[in-house]
């Protein structure tokens, strides 16, 4: 089935006494005018764990893997992973990445065939994808962030392993009372079209 038409639309996200998108210090993202917001790869993580979760046969690209050191793959790593070695082919007497071949190997999953992509790995291609979604803002009529103090059941000696402490690590989360976050989105079928012609889809 083939799908042409355009489609625009809303997804809302709502978030009680949750962090549904912290910034690196750990508090909700806020825009300069003080309104919590969330950008759109955490709608788009969203989507591709439930894939994961559910359509276990599906193919996701970019998701976070661990290698046997418990270090996070790089990119190269994750398509011999799914792929293997990149296919190659002679071009003037010399071994060249055949990137069509590529393309379609990374057509075949389906975040990069929602979500597009940009692989810059041993090969380079980008791939527009057919949904694009904003940032989304909380339509909350209030903002309301707040912190608390967590402890953890062991201490902390790494500043120095022979000391004896009488208490466990003190960490703090931070959290919005409640959020309603809309993520506007559009869905335009042909964005795939070149690209896809091109690697033989």
């Amino acid at each position: 089935m083939n799908f042409n038409n355009r489609i625009f639309g809303v997804a809302v996200v709502k978030a009680i006494n949750s962090n549904y998108n912290a910034d690196f210090s750990g508090q909700p993202r806020r825009l300069p005018n003080g309104k919590v917001y969330a950008t759109d790869k955490a709608f788009k993580y969203t989507v591709k764990n439930y894939i994961k979760d559910v359509f276990d046969k599906e193919r996701v690209f970019y998701f976070k893997s661990l290698n046997d050191q418990m270090n996070p793959i790089s990119l190269d790593e994750s398509y011999k992973k799914h792929f293997g070695d990149y296919p190659k082919g002679k071009v003037k007497n010399n071994d060249r990445i055949i990137k069509t071949a590529v393309a379609k190997n990374l057509l075949s999953c389906i975040d990069i065939r929602l979500f597009g992509a940009t692989f810059a790995g041993e090969t380079n291609i980008s791939v527009h994808g057919p949904v694009q979604i904003n940032h989304g803002i909380n339509i909350w009529h209030e903002d309301n962030i707040f912190t608390e103090q967590i402890t953890s059941p062991f201490s902390n000696k790494a500043n120095d392993p022979e000391a004896e402490k009488g208490m466990t690590t003190i960490g703090r989360q931070s959290k919005l009372e409640e959020g309603h976050y809309v993520h506007h989105f559009s869905i335009n079928p042909q964005n795939l079209s070149d690209i896809a012609s091109l690697a033989g889809e």
